[in-house]
């Protein structure tokens, strides 16, 4: 619900109180709405494009107060007031844990409330931040992440480049850790700071449950207009794929289990795959689906499935202005 003022219309905004979103009720302007809300310090009036609507937009420096960097044990006090979980909702979550990937390179706002929609005691989370973020981003998801024993930053970060490498790269880097981590999860989810979920954490388990240990990605042939892409950048032509593979198209953004990450970390195939990919364009959109389609990947369906077609169910959306 908005309420409507004699000039604009007020969106409900976020406020360091009891009430964690609060609707001006006195406001007769857009003037007097800003003037009252002046006693936010940290947070920063802004128009977006759409006439007549006012939100609020949170600093950065917001999370240094408020997170533990500045004053020891006020985590605790950063958890509450944000509302996140201390304990699973019911047993089915608790036993089925998930691992998480999220690339962050601006927008601490929208990442807090992606991380917040998505976080549970019993899952793990590992945060990728862009070598090119300013240092106040880094400053507060350094200091958001430092309130939770689940919640980490990569230790290797890569500067990440639109349709190259390095985006694999980032998500590779936490892939390790998580594997490698004392949390025995079930499946893989990667992400950036800009989605939002779709379905709650039980909803999210009891669909993956139904899989049985199988995939959700996309995997399907590749277009024509798209096989320039497996092309190296250096302007030479290419070697053909290792070991005759066909080279699938598919989506960055992957649902996998365990033994599929565990596959990618030391399959030697893969590994031969992953250096021929490294000089290619926008590796992400075809490496993850071709791997699903190799033999012997946990949770493939080759060859249950026409090599044409995939599975992939959407529990994200990608926004760039996320709902209160």
């Amino acid at each position: 619900m908005v309420a409507r003022s004699g000039r604009a219309t007020v969106q409900p905004f976020y406020r360091e109180t009891k009430r964690q979103c609060v609707r001006p009720k006195y406001s007769p302007s857009l003037r007097s709405f800003v003037r009252a809300s002046r006693s936010l310090m940290t947070f920063t009036p802004v128009r977006p494009k759409t006439a007549g609507t006012v939100c609020l937009r949170i600093k950065n420096t917001h999370y240094l107060r408020v997170s533990g960097l500045i004053e020891a044990c006020i985590y605790r006090r950063f958890k509450l007031k944000r509302k996140y979980l201390t304990m699973p909702l019911s047993k089915e979550e608790e036993d089925f844990p998930l691992a998480f990937s999220i690339i962050v390179h601006h927008k601490v706002q929208n990442f807090e409330r992606l991380l917040r929609a998505i976080y549970a005691p019993h899952n793990i989370y590992c945060i990728h931040v862009d070598q090119k973020s300013p240092v106040s981003v880094v400053s507060a998801i350094k200091a958001i992440t430092s309130c939770f024993s689940n919640v980490f930053l990569a230790k290797r970060t890569e500067n990440v480049t639109y349709a190259s490498w390095s985006r694999v790269q980032a998500d590779l880097n936490c892939m390790g850790e998580l594997y490698n981590s004392s949390i025995k999860w079930k499946y893989f989810i990667n992400l950036c700071g800009q989605d939002f979920p779709l379905k709650t954490n039980l909803e999210i388990v009891r669909m993956l449950r139904s899989f049985k240990g199988k995939n959700s990605l996309e995997s399907e042939k590749m277009s024509e207009g798209k096989k320039g892409r497996v092309n190296n950048n250096t302007g030479k032509k290419k070697e053909k794929p290792p070991f005759d593979l066909p080279i699938l198209s598919g989506s960055a953004y992957i649902v996998v289990n365990r033994g599929y990450i565990r596959s990618v970390l030391e399959d030697s195939r893969i590994q031969t795959l992953i250096e021929w990919a490294k000089d290619t364009y926008s590796p992400d959109e075809f490496l993850w689906a071709t791997i699903q389609r190799m033999p012997g990947i946990p949770g493939s369906r080759w060859p249950h499935l026409p090599l044409q077609y995939g599975v992939f169910v959407r529990f994200f959306a990608s926004s760039s202005v996320l709902p209160v």
